[in-house]
């Protein structure tokens, strides 16, 4: 008896404990690594504007369920380099500028230099997000990202893309596993958009 009295404190102790340090967390931004590609194209030395367009709807990352594994979020992101301690990046609501970071990040990297939206004479890179969800399914962290992607010039289409890319991972523990596929899945899409062949079919 005197056993169990004791096996019964410490249970009630370490609930105790937990339900403090719970309560303690504070709110975080989700940090969204994006990696380049390793070997990226290099395309003549040229500038675009890049224009993001949300366009889902409803406009959420989270399923009800996946959210309630992010309870202490406070709904803003950041793009992050895992090679790097800090990313220099703000934190943003709009999950549309985080997308357009992480491109201009890839076209800069591609030799391109990205302008501010509007500037006359230039070509425009337009992303349509269609779609950026996690969902957690039968212990499974379900994702799934799509967008469409148009070149312009002088308001002429002179290329269109549709990126998809879902994954799915085994729920060990906590949130890591949905917050790592959400970076492997971000950057599996930008990085899946075939700039290259955009800019060559465009003539650039």
């Amino acid at each position: 008896m005197k056993l169990s009295r004791m096996t019964f404190i410490k249970g009630a102790v370490v609930f105790l404990v937990a339900v403090w340090l719970a309560a303690c967390a504070k709110p975080y931004h989700l940090n969204v690594n994006y990696t380049l590609p390793e070997s990226p194209a290099t395309l003549d030395k040229t500038s675009i504007a890049v224009e993001v367009v949300d366009a889902r709807k409803p406009a959420v990352v989270f399923s009800e369920k996946a959210r309630n594994e992010f309870d202490k979020w406070d709904g803003t992101f950041v793009l992050a380099d895992p090679a790097m301690e800090t990313s220099g990046n703000e934190a943003t609501g709009n999950f549309a500028e985080l997308i357009r970071q992480a491109l201009k990040k890839r076209l800069n990297s591609m030799n391109v230099d990205v302008v501010n939206e509007g500037t006359d004479g230039l070509p425009v890179l337009k992303l349509t997000l269609k779609k950026f969800f996690l969902d957690l399914k039968d212990r499974n962290w379900i994702s799934d990202f799509r967008f469409d992607v148009e070149l312009s010039k002088d308001g002429s289409k002179t290329g269109r893309e549709q990126v998809k890319a879902q994954a799915e991972r085994t729920k060990v523990m906590g949130k890591g596993g949905g917050q790592k596929l959400i970076s492997d899945i971000f950057t599996e899409g930008i990085n899946r958009l075939n700039l290259e062949k955009l800019f060559e079919n465009a003539g650039f």
